[in-house]
């Protein structure tokens, strides 16, 4: 490995898929038995795996990547995130020891194997530019219809087999986009466009512009926990994700006695979930020549759209409907500890130092971007007189899970000549357009209730970036600025040994980097769900409350086209300097920034009665009939629209969206 080369890093693998020679196969044949293979003779060696073999001519090695096993994803828990920040077992806040053990994590940059002793010290000066792109992509547009030709697939005005939800949906992330600072926008996923983002936003600062477009966000402001814009008090924990809704279930029925309907068009779930930890070329003194950067940011924006019409009659004993419950939260803490350096002393003049020199720019860049996109656009119609009908056909699932723990060199001192950039940034975005379309009927005089669900859609990010180590940086003077070049020839300055901490060892490890220094971990992580639904149920009367055994009858009707559930976790944590001796030659700019948005746009259309009208046009939908219709009134339930005072019979999805 070239010192100094940048190491690209394969960092998502799934592995070879073959045949292993011990599993017994079957086969059918034709004639005579059914053949089988011969087992292998004890004692005969398992056939090794083929070697892996370079696919190109740039330098790559494998990433192992620590992904828990899969009951470990359990949303609500603190598996999924953790009250207290992201550290490794023997990494405890305010005591970051010398030497972290190289088996306490999976390492990528040195490397490192299992049972390596501690003092076995890894100074290799790796650069890592590591990019995970994980994608999922569902559509399950679904049509089941018992009468061809009513055209009950366009009864939306969104038509869910062509484009318009996908127009609708580029409007609002559209709206999500705009409610970000363009400061923080990074123009693709790849660890050179972070890089270029980077290098454009800093320098901006140093020529005199303010963060965020002129605002002074207050880094010290921002320490601990907000929800939804608001400070939570001191101590308080970091939320865990709500619980999805839990899938539904054809529980066993009989559908004598039980007669029903039941449909689930949404109840789709969509997460992200990611976490850096970040403890690459950990050092104790840190020395810097030009400007010092530090960004700490957290963005974490909701879009809601929802838009249903229901209209239901008939002889129920309960009418249950849920238009609303929907929750958008976001929550997102900062924190920082600096490490206790305890009794400090100082390296002598004459000390042995081995230093590593990087004559160019060193890059320490990790980028996670997770992307779910889910169409589920269902149209389904259901009619039966003694049976239990139920149709599935949505409660879908997409997860993305990524963890990267990076344990890498260590050093006693580094010295950066040019600037040095430290960048912690997370992105998440939900943007859910849900709207509905649902027409239910009973003429059953048996029937214990109703129930819609369209509302109970949840969105939610959560996020935390903590940092260990100083966040002061001291004035190194102009004396002390020049004895840095002194490093380069393996020659320590007397003026410079004496605001050293002591060596771990008797050797004074360094690494000198000729131009700047980048260390930069960026999350970004979007959920994109689109529920357009069309539901029609028809359960009409068959003359008698009975069975066939003469026992009593009990029906149910139950539409679910709500309950949809997206996601975004990310945790980030970064040790820096551990001790206070952190010096830099030109300006420090220190900038924390959190941006919290929930844009909502809702509408409800109630119609309850009408019974005739809609007996039959439902029966049309259905081609079945009612021995007789009951005669009730008629009343209409408009719900208000969330925000904006616009009547809830606006056409416009993003009618009165706000912030």
């Amino acid at each position: 490995m070239i010192a100094g080369g940048p190491t690209e890093i394969i960092a998502h693998f799934a592995g070879h898929m073959r045949l292993l020679d011990t599993v017994v196969l079957h086969r059918e044949v034709y004639d005579g038995e059914p053949g089988r293979l011969p087992a292998p003779a004890p004692g005969t060696p398992h056939r090794e795996a083929a070697p892996n073999f370079d696919l190109d001519e740039m330098p790559s090695r494998p990433y192992p990547a620590a992904l828990p096993p899969p009951d470990a994803l359990r949303f609500g828990h603190d598996v999924l995130m953790p009250a207290g920040p992201v550290m490794p077992a023997k990494l405890a806040p305010g005591s970051v020891p010398v030497g972290v053990p190289r088996t306490a994590a999976p390492a990528g940059g040195g490397g490192g194997s299992a049972g390596r002793a501690e003092a076995d010290r890894d100074v290799t000066p790796d650069q890592e530019l590591i990019q995970v792109l994980q994608i999922n992509e569902l559509h399950d547009n679904d049509l089941l219809l018992m009468v061809e030709g009513t055209g009950v697939e366009h009864l939306h005005r969104l038509d869910p087999g062509f484009v318009d939800p996908i127009v609708a949906l580029d409007r609002m992330l559209a709206e999500a986009r705009g409610g970000v600072p363009a400061d923080l926008v990074a123009h693709g996923t790849g660890t050179g466009d972070w890089i270029a983002f980077v290098q454009g936003r800093d320098a901006h600062l140093a020529a005199g512009g303010m963060p965020r477009d002129g605002v002074d966000d207050g880094s010290a402001d921002l320490q601990g926990l907000t929800v939804d814009g608001v400070r939570q008090p001191a101590g308080t924990a970091l939320p865990t994700v709500s619980s999805p809704a839990p899938t539904p279930e054809a529980a066993p029925r009989n559908g004598l006695l039980d007669p029903g309907l039941a449909a689930t068009t949404g109840a789709n779930q969509s997460f992200n979930v990611a976490g850096i930890l970040d403890n690459h070329t950990q050092h104790h003194a840190l020395f810097v020549g030009g400007d010092a950067f530090t960004t700490q940011a957290i963005v974490q924006i909701n879009v809601l759209a929802s838009d249903v019409d229901i209209t239901v009659g008939g002889r129920s004993g309960i009418l249950d409907l849920v238009t609303g419950g929907d929750l958008t939260r976001n929550a997102a803490r900062f924190t920082q500890a600096d490490t206790d350096p305890g009794v400090v002393t100082h390296l002598s003049a004459g000390a042995r130092t081995e230093v590593d020199v990087i004559a160019g720019d060193f890059y320490d860049v990790k980028s996670i971007t997770q992307i779910n996109r889910l169409f589920d656009n269902d149209v389904v119609v259901q009619g039966t007189f003694s049976t239990f009908y139920t149709a599935v056909a949505g409660a879908n699932t997409q997860v993305n899970l990524f963890s990267l723990e990076e344990l890498g060199s260590r050093y006693d001192l580094i010295v950066v000549r040019g600037d040095y950039h430290t960048v912690n940034m997370v992105h998440q975005t939900n943007v859910l357009l849900n709207d509905s379309i649902v027409k239910a009927y009973t003429g059953r005089a048996d029937t214990i209730g109703q129930t819609i669900v369209t509302g109970d859609n949840v969105l939610e990010n959560v996020a935390s970036v903590d940092q260990y180590g100083s966040t002061a940086f001291k004035t190194l003077s102009a004396d002390q600025h020049a004895a840095l070049s002194g490093l380069e020839a393996n020659h320590l300055d007397p003026a410079l040994a004496a605001l050293l901490p002591q060596a771990e060892s008797s050797t004074l490890h360094v690494l000198y980097v000729a131009g700047d220094f980048f260390n930069i971990n960026a999350i970004t992580q979007t959920n994109i769900v689109a529920n357009v639904d069309t539901a029609i149920q028809h359960l009409p009367d068959p003359g008698t409350a009975t069975g066939p055994t003469g026992a009593a009858t009990q029906s149910t009707q139950t539409v679910t086209t709500g309950a949809n559930h997206l996601a975004n976790v990310a945790a980030i944590s970064t040790v820096g300097t551990t001790t206070a001796a952190q010096f830099v030659g030109g300006e420090h700019y220190d900038d924390a920034i959190l941006v919290q948005a929930n844009y909502v746009s809702h509408s409800a259309r109630v119609t309850i009665g009408d019974t005739q009208s809609l007996a039959s046009e439902v029966a049309a939908f259905t081609g079945l009939h009612d021995i007789a219709l009951p005669e009730t009134g008629t009343q209409d339930l408009l719900g208000p629209a969330f925000h904006g005072g616009g009547s809830s019979l606006t056409h416009d999805l993003l009618h009165g969206m706000m912030a």
